[in-house]
């Protein structure tokens, strides 16, 4: 789907620039509400997609979105050079290994849900230990929740709403999800009363990132694309799309 419009160089622009200034930015994404949200119509909103629409204008560049795409098939379309971009992104060594990752955000906190009819009580990491905790595939978290991982019983699941389905069944014990997508999800009609937060929360300054495949056509014009992304972070552009999603989050989380 084209979402912006083909525009000339900017007066700025070098001539190396214009050579190397590919035909479009294909972003590979999956349906990841309210971050990424694919629409009945076919369109793309959410906070994600805003942030690259953002980046994508700024550059004067199409914008292609992929169809909706599982996250670990985007991640090997990046590596293949089959997608140029993908967003919301924690740094690993794998991934930097085949995209150059661009911060565009930092600080996240990260809650652990429970049925609101179970006796858990957790208020610091040591409570996890014997609990079966889901948690989004390919997801990162805080430093101290990494450190222990590998020592926890895990469960990865594709989607978040997957996850507080199996909680909802009993077969986990905790969902772990950013808070206040986690409100958002619990809130929700089919879920309504059936969860609560826990008291332990894990705020990270890591940064989130936008990956620019190293395979891709598109990394040719890395330098330009980099500077932009720092550019707008440091306007303070992405910091505003961001925030008018929580607000508008927390107001539809109130109003159901």
């Amino acid at each position: 789907m084209l979402l912006s419009p083909w525009c000339q160089a900017e007066p700025g622009d070098t001539q190396q620039a214009r050579q190397t200034r590919p035909d479009s930015l294909r972003l590979c994404v999956d349906h990841f509400p309210p971050r990424q949200v694919l629409n009945e119509d076919g369109s793309w909103s959410g906070h994600s997609i805003e942030i690259v629409r953002e980046l994508a204008d700024y550059l004067k560049v199409p914008l292609l979105i992929s169809n909706n795409t599982p996250f670990p098939r985007c991640l090997l379309d990046m590596q293949e050079g089959e997608a140029d971009l993908m967003v919301g992104l924690r740094k690993n060594p794998e991934r930097d290994a085949y995209m150059q990752l661009m911060p565009y955000s930092i600080a996240a906190t990260s809650a652990f849900f429970s049925r609101a009819d179970s006796n858990i009580q957790v208020q610091a990491l040591s409570d996890l230990q014997g609990r079966i905790i889901g948690a989004v595939r390919g997801f990162t978290y805080t430093e101290g929740f990494e450190s222990v991982r590998d020592h926890l019983n895990l469960v990865e699941v594709h989607a978040i709403e997957a996850g507080f389905g199996m909680l909802k069944r009993k077969r986990i014990d905790l969902m772990m999800a950013t808070d206040y997508l986690g409100e958002l999800v619990i809130n929700k009609p089919e879920f309504k009363g059936l969860f609560i937060a826990q008291p332990l929360t894990l705020t990270t300054e890591a940064p989130v990132y936008i990956g620019l495949s190293r395979h891709s056509p598109a990394y040719g014009f890395a330098p330009r694309i980099e500077k932009a992304v720092e550019h707008l972070r440091e306007q303070g552009r992405f910091d505003k799309i961001l925030q008018q999603s929580k607000t508008a989050l927390k107001g539809h989380s109130v109003n159901q």
